[in-house]
C-alpha cells in the first residue's frame, strides 16, 4: 500500500508538472509538491519504531526526485530527510487525521520552500524575498492539500489496518 501511494505521487507530480505553468512570477495555482504529500501519508505505515528505516526511505525518496525532476543530486535528498525529521517531531503532539493533515502538510510544504530557498542563499545563486516565499507558499498549497485529503479519505481503511502509528 505504502509503495503505491508514493508511486502514484510521484508519477502525478510528474504529470501535472509538464501540464502546469513553472515559469517564474507564472506559477499555476495548482503547483504540485505531492511527493511531499507521499511523504506525509506513508508515515503512520512505519510507526516509531521504525524512525530510522523512514529517514532512510525519505532520502531515497529524495533523491529520486532529484534525478527525476529537479537535477539537483542530494539537495532534495538532504531536504527531504530533514522534513522527515520534523515530521516525526511533529507527529509526536499532533495525531494525523482528517482536520490536522491540511496543517501538517502546510507546514511541511512551507518548511520544504524556506530551506530551498535558505541553501539559495547559501550557496549565492539567488536572494528570494519573503513575497517570493509568500507566492510559492500559496500557489503549492491547493492542489495538495484537495489530493492530500483524497488520499487519507480513500486509504484511511487500510491506515487503520496495517499502521504502526494510530490514526
Amino acid at each position: 500500500m505504502m509503495v503505491f501511494i508514493v508511486c502514484l505521487c510521484f508519477l502525478l507530480d510528474g504529470i501535472l508538472s509538464n501540464f502546469l505553468a513553472f515559469l517564474p512570477n507564472s506559477l499555476s495555482l495548482f503547483t504540485p509538491f505531492l511527493t511531499l504529500v507521499s511523504l506525509l501519508l506513508i508515515f503512520p505505515f512505519y510507526g516509531k519504531e521504525n524512525v530510522k528505516k523512514y529517514y532512510i526511505f525519505a532520502g531515497i525518496l529524495g533523491f529520486f526526485y532529484d534525478l527525476f525532476y529537479t537535477n539537483l543530486l542530494f539537495v532534495n535528498a538532504f531536504l527531504f530527510v530533514t522534513l522527515a525529521f520534523f515530521l516525526t517531531f511533529l507527529c509526536k503532539y499532533i495525531q494525523l487525521n482528517y482536520w490536522t493533515l491540511p496543517l501538517i502538510l502546510s507546514f511541511l510544504i512551507g518548511v520544504y520552500h524556506l530551506l530551498t530557498m535558505a541553501l539559495l542563499v547559501i550557496f549565492h545563486v539567488m536572494t528570494p524575498t519573503f513575497q517570493d516565499f509568500l507566492y510559492l507558499f500559496s500557489h503549492s498549497l491547493l492542489l495538495n492539500i484537495i489530493v492530500g485529503e483524497a488520499l487519507y479519505l480513500l486509504f484511511r481503511k487500510c491506515y487503520k489496518k496495517y499502521a504502526k502509528t494510530s490514526l
